[in-house]
């Protein structure tokens, strides 16, 4: 997945032709499931839009083109997501871009987004509306296969459901294999596959946040899922719209 166009990352040590070249792993999509102890069989009946480059991070970016980052950020409304007073909020985004002449790890330029309040992050979605979020709490940010976490939201009843590989097994390393996270309500009771990824490098899928992000009533969900340890990689996926926008940030050194 590439971030921004034509942004070029550059890196200290070269990855090989195969990473490349590859194309993103991650498959959203809206499933028919018929579901048994040892498998999981999807029938797609409908994709989910995918939407790439609408989220960025406060961090540093390695960019040959000194106004490309410039100049997306002017070409678009960008808002923000920040805590302020104990509770996350929506807000249009306040930040600041500079240069670096020289980055530590890779000796190429580069250029530093700031945000002013400290946000977590900044994305360019038409539907997710200014305001006070209402969060659900929740103690583990891995969901693992066979332990659900059920959670109420707007006195609805959900479950989110993982299949497939468990994260940092017993010797620290993450197998090989797929994980598939599904949401079951009374909308969806056959479950609504929220994220089904193949690849994964010493990372993992994490929830970061749900709430309300669109002001529908529904519960929408903020996930961390890099495919690699040195990709910081973003998934906001909404009700309102059965999209999921990405945004993703090589780092690799």
């Amino acid at each position: 997945t590439i971030l921004l166009g034509t942004l070029l990352l550059l890196s200290c040590n070269n990855r090989n032709n195969e990473n490349d070249n590859s194309q993103d792993s991650t498959v959203y999509e809206l499933p028919e499931l018929v579901i048994d102890s040892s498998n999981i069989e999807v029938k797609t009946t409908e994709l989910t839009q995918v939407v790439e480059d609408v989220i960025l991070f406060p961090s540093t970016y390695r960019i040959l083109n000194s106004t490309e980052l410039k100049d997306k950020l002017a070409s678009t409304k960008w808002k923000e997501i920040h805590k302020k007073d104990g509770a996350y909020q929506i807000a249009d985004a306040l930040y600041s871009l500079s240069k670096i002449n020289e980055d530590p790890c890779s000796g190429y330029p580069a250029q530093q987004l700031e945000a002013n309040n400290n946000a977590l992050l900044l994305f360019a979605i038409p539907n997710i509306q200014n305001g006070e979020l209402d969060t659900v709490a929740f103690t583990a940010s891995m969901i693992k296969p066979n332990s659900p976490f059920n959670f109420t939201f707007k006195d609805q009843h959900y479950k989110l459901e993982a299949y497939g590989i468990e994260f940092y097994a017993d010797n620290g390393s993450n197998p090989k294999g797929d994980y598939t996270l599904k949401l079951f309500s009374d909308k969806y009771p056959k479950g609504l596959t929220l994220i089904h990824q193949t690849e994964y490098n010493d990372t993992s899928t994490e929830l970061v946040m749900i709430a309300d992000l669109d002001r529908d009533g529904l519960p929408d969900f903020i996930f961390s899922s890099p495919r690699d340890y040195e990709e910081e990689r973003y998934l906001i996926i909404l009700s309102s719209d059965n999209t999921t926008y990405i945004g993703d940030r090589q780092f690799d050194c």
